[in-house]
């Protein structure tokens, strides 16, 4: 076989069938709360309604309709992560083609592979299909497509190609925006100002395209100012939380999380594939000659920065970084094959120990643990399988068309019953981390009392109903007030730390809320048993 035949043997079959058995066990833990929010915005969309007007998120609008693509296709909740299994798939095919053809083919192979082994690592919610899953292929093709423009800088359309993918990237999130304007002053090296003018107009151009086609859909179907306010105005707030800890706890936040939990968890189980980073970045070359190496370098500056973005330092934030530091660790191979002749076979065997060594370390969490055990692995006090089992429970006892709440951060509970919110708010914590003054909260209140829910989920777990203010406080005490006035309980479902199959326990004392790890499920005392 010749050396292009088996790169596309290992791009189109190999590599994504390995890709398949490092995520077998993740694929399959229910649906996560950011996974819970798009799925809904997707399922309002499908019926005639709207995000941001309709269901409060804070995420620009792009993955709302990957959301919907994906369930365009499946009804399976889960879709979406097959969704972003293809994706992730496509990205390691632009990962190899963004490497340069000098390369040894092996070398070429080695970041799709390193890439595979990154993307799946068994680490909290890094498995979901989250907005990063997605972004990642806009930002792999516009580095491949901007690297086309430089072999070619007589077609201009390259440029405005790039700026398309850049700004698909950023209506999935707002953190590539480092990304993006990191590229557009390497459009203006080596050339004359007028052509420089012209490829960053195109670019730029590019850039604002799809934005402003988005923008132009919300402002036809309804008012704009929801999607601005929450996606741009709220989201800035949301950023800006941590900032608000004063320099001395930041610090020590981001070095406890650096120098433990990050290190450990991340770092450590990779640190091949770190070291090779290191050694690429070490012998780089800044100069004309190494664009590839300098915009590689760039790239994973410019992820870290996104993901450093409000310092809340979310594992699935970091998941970024992966295509450049897979394209580095490569160029690190690449660099040693040239410093010290490596063979074909000899070069073959350092990447299959660099990629197999990760895999060693974690297996059990690879292979052996089951998605139940896993989910308790990664993400506990997380209740996932137990949001579930409630969702099963509302839907077997209420009728499809009452309405159910939710007091925490676990909407993926409206996903699993075929429920709708009672309220735009699918989570509490723009109201319990956030909000805006206390009118917002009675607003909130006055709905549940004027078209009460059947049904409410009361989860009283700490990292579910995020309480960061004094309105929080207010608005949880006044929840429990309406649980108390006005509904009974049906029972719940303990969130446990072991692995033993969730329960829902039937039960009718009303609780002393302390947070219990518990899922509490209200039945509104007039609303009718559902058949």
């Amino acid at each position: 076989m010749t050396a292009k035949r088996i790169s596309a043997f290992f791009l189109l079959l190999i590599l994504p069938l390995a890709l398949f058995l490092l995520r077998k066990n993740q694929i399959s833990i229910p649906l996560i709360s950011d996974e819970g929010e798009y799925a809904y915005e997707a399922n309002l969309m499908a019926h005639g309604a709207l995000p941001y007007q309709d269901a409060y998120d804070q995420k620009p609008p792009l993955v709302f309709f990957i959301y919907r693509f994906a369930y365009w296709f499946s009804r399976n909740p889960l879709a979406p992560r097959i969704l972003s299994f293809i994706f992730s798939c496509l990205t390691m095919v632009f990962l190899f083609l963004l490497t340069p053809e000098t390369w040894s083919p092996a070398s070429r192979l080695s970041a799709p592979a390193i890439f595979s082994v990154l993307s799946s690592a068994p680490l909290a919610d890094i498995f979901s299909a989250n907005c990063e899953m997605f972004l990642i292929l806009f930002n792999v093709v516009s580095i491949w497509v901007l690297l086309k423009f430089w072999k070619n800088p007589q077609r201009l359309l390259w440029a405005f190609i790039a700026g398309l993918f850049c700004g698909m990237a950023l209506m999935t999130k707002q953190t590539v925006f480092w990304f993006v304007l990191s590229l557009a002053p390497l459009l203006i090296l080596n050339t004359t100002p007028a052509k420089a003018l012209k490829q960053t107009t195109l670019f730029g151009a590019g850039v604002f395209l799809f934005p402003t086609a988005l923008i132009l859909y919300f402002f036809a179907h309804a008012d704009l100012r929801p999607l601005l306010q929450q996606a741009f105005l709220n989201n800035g707030r949301y950023i800006g939380i941590i900032s608000r800890l004063g320099l001395p706890a930041i610090l020590q936040h981001v070095l406890i999380w650096w120098g433990g939990w990050y290190g450990m968890k991340v770092v450590l189980p990779n640190w091949t594939i770190w070291a090779l980073c290191l050694y690429a970045l070490s012998v780089l070359k800044i100069n004309e000659d190494n664009r590839f190496g300098v915009l590689a370098t760039l790239w994973l500056g410019t992820s870290f920065m996104g993901a450093m973005t409000g310092l809340f330092l979310f594992p699935h934030y970091f998941f970024t970084i992966y295509p450049p530091l897979a394209i580095l660790a490569a160029q690190g191979l690449e660099c040693l094959r040239e410093k010290y002749r490596l063979s074909a076979r000899s070069l073959a065997v350092l990447i299959f120990a660099v990629c197999l060594y990760p895999v060693i370390i974690q297996s059990r969490a690879y292979f052996y643990e089951s998605p139940l055990e896993l989910s308790k692995t990664l993400l506990y006090p997380n209740p996932l399988f137990e949001s579930k089992l409630i969702a099963e429970e509302i839907r077997k006892q209420t009728l499809p068309t009452q309405k159910i709440y939710i007091f925490g951060s676990e909407p993926e509970i409206y996903i699993y019953s075929g429920r709708e919110s009672a309220t735009p708010y699918i989570t509490s914590y723009p109201l319990t981390l956030f909000p805006k003054n206390k009118a917002q909260i009675i607003r909130e209140l006055s709905r549940l009392k004027n078209s009460p829910p059947s049904m409410i989920v009361y989860c009283d777990i700490a990292g579910s109903q995020v309480i960061g203010s004094t309105l929080g406080i207010y608005f949880r005490n006044k929840i429990q007030e309406l649980l108390k006035t006005r509904y009974s309980l049906v029972g719940k479902t303990p969130v446990l730390p072991n692995a033993a199959p969730p329960q829902f326990i039937a039960e009718t004392a009303f609780p002393q809320f302390n947070d219990t790890n518990t899922l509490y499920l209200f039945r509104l005392r007039s609303a009718p048993k559902g058949s």
